[in-house]
Parts: C-alpha cells; structure tokens; sequence
C-alpha cells in the first residue's frame, strides 16, 4: 500500500496533494476496516466480502471525497483476498499508507514542487475567450455565407454582420 499511497496523491500543487492524501488515507482506512470487521464478524471470506464491498462502493460514492473513493472497495478487496485481517496486519496496513502518503506529499513539496504556469490564470482565460469567439464567428459566418467589413480590432481579422 505504502507505493500506492505515495504516488496517488500527488497533485498540481501541495495543498491539493496533503488533501488527497487525506481522502485517500480516510478511504484505505475505512475499506481495511471494513473487510478486517467482516472477516472477523463471519469468518468466511465471501460472506465478509458480500458485507464489506456494498458499503465500501456506498462509502466511495460519497460525494464529498472526490475521486479517492475507489480506494474503499479496492482496499477491502485487498485485505480480503490476502487474508490479512486481524489486528497487526491491519495496523501494518494503515501504517504503511500512511508512510507511503507522506513521502508521496514530500516529495510533491520539497523535491519536485509543482511548477508553476507561465501565464496568470486571467491571461490564459483572455486567450482562450478569443479562441472560443473567434471560432464561433467562423462557423457562424460560414453558416450565413459573408464576412462584415467591421474590423474586430485584431489585425488581419473581420467581425461578421450578423444584421
């Protein structure tokens, strides 16, 4: 778990990474305690697995935890298919997610920091606002079949009259 938790947080930036990290922690969390409670509740693998699954899948389509939920239903899986549901496999397991979500969140930090982009957000938005009006003045203009002699004060570029 602690490669699966290292590499799945890491986001654009360490805000959303230590946030991540905290949705996935809660959902690995909450998958190996679900299966290790079903597994000792029955003590049959498929019929702790015919518990455990519903409510993780339940669990992960909760809409506040973003897209960390398949963890819950894949963790109980885990922990179910290997056999490892009494105390210090459990304990083992969250700790190395743990572990694994840390360093992952280090590395985002202090190794690799996210880079940052070249342009403010409001330029990129500009530019792609022209894209957008520009491409819709081409296909409207071909739907109508004339270009306006209005200029759109961009160099070598024409508004169609649409009127």
């Amino acid at each position: 778990m602690a490669p699966w938790a290292a590499v799945a947080p890491v986001q654009g930036t360490v805000y959303r990474s230590v946030h991540t990290a905290l949705q996935l922690f809660l959902m690995i969390t909450a998958g190996t305690l679900l299966a290790a409670g079903a597994a000792l509740l029955t003590d049959n693998t498929m019929t702790a697995m015919i518990i455990a699954l519903p409510i993780a899948v339940l669990l992960g389509n909760w809409a506040p935890i973003d897209g960390q939920g398949l963890y819950a239903p894949s963790t109980a899986l885990f922990v179910l298919a290997y056999g490892s549901y009494s105390l210090v496999p459990v304990g083992h397991r969250l700790l190395e997610t743990a572990v694994g979500a840390a360093v992952g969140i280090a590395v985002n930090a202090f190794v690799l920091p996210p880079v940052p982009a070249r342009q403010p957000a409001g330029v990129r938005a500009a530019a792609r606002l022209r894209a957008l009006t520009a491409a819709a003045e081409r296909r409207h203009c071909r739907r109508l079949g004339r270009v306006s002699r209005r200029s759109s004060g961009i160099p070598g570029r024409k508004l169609l009259w649409a009127g």
